[in-house]
């Protein structure tokens, strides 16, 4: 077919190249599936650097580096009987006469009755007698009250505290299958 334009270097190109117009040749074979494996490759590089690069940020992985000593020491605590303080006595044992020990033990120490409070607890099978304390500074009244339990453990905590906090003067104890008078 004459063609009314003039003559360039385009159309001196050979056709069994396999180009088809300027721009275009065939996709080779099988290329799908190598860009399935390195995308794949990718994502979990990229998902595992992601990961590591998070717990370092936190200060979950160090690298050899020494932490230093933070550890306080405190003086002893003392313990001392404190009349002041409210007693709640939760008995979570089956034996419902330990909780009238417990008063009496309490009452032969300066408590009053209206300030001891008992409960019987859902739980009967706590093992450890254990005096609740709710602020640091309740720790030796806590410490005398265990001494009066034959020494029973203490521990800081509020989820037996009866108001706030900071208001109330309160230690909870819990009688536990240990308990068994002092004396």
């Amino acid at each position: 077919m004459p063609s009314n334009f003039p003559r360039d270097r385009f159309d001196d190109v050979a056709r069994d190249k396999g180009r088809v117009g300027a721009h275009r040749a065939e996709l080779p074979r099988s290329r799908g599936w190598a860009t399935f494996l390195w995308a794949s490759v990718a994502a979990v590089v990229l998902f595992a650097g992601g990961v590591f690069g998070s717990l370092v940020v936190m200060g979950k992985i160090t690298f050899g580096e020494d932490k230093p000593d933070t550890t306080i020491t405190q003086a002893p605590v003392e313990p001392r009987i404190d009349t002041s303080y409210s007693i709640l006595i939760l008995n979570a044992t089956p034996e419902e006469a330990k909780t009238a020990e417990v008063t009496q033990l309490l009452v032969t120490a300066g408590w009053t009755q209206e300030q001891i409070f008992s409960i019987d607890s859902d739980d009967k099978d706590f093992e450890h007698t254990t005096v609740y304390y709710p602020l640091p500074g309740d720790q030796s009244p806590a410490l005398g009250v265990a001494g009066l339990m034959n020494e029973a453990l203490i521990e800081q905590s509020d989820v037996y505290q009866m108001g706030d906090v900071a208001e109330s003067a309160q230690l909870t104890i819990v009688i536990g299958a240990d308990f068994a008078p002092a004396g």
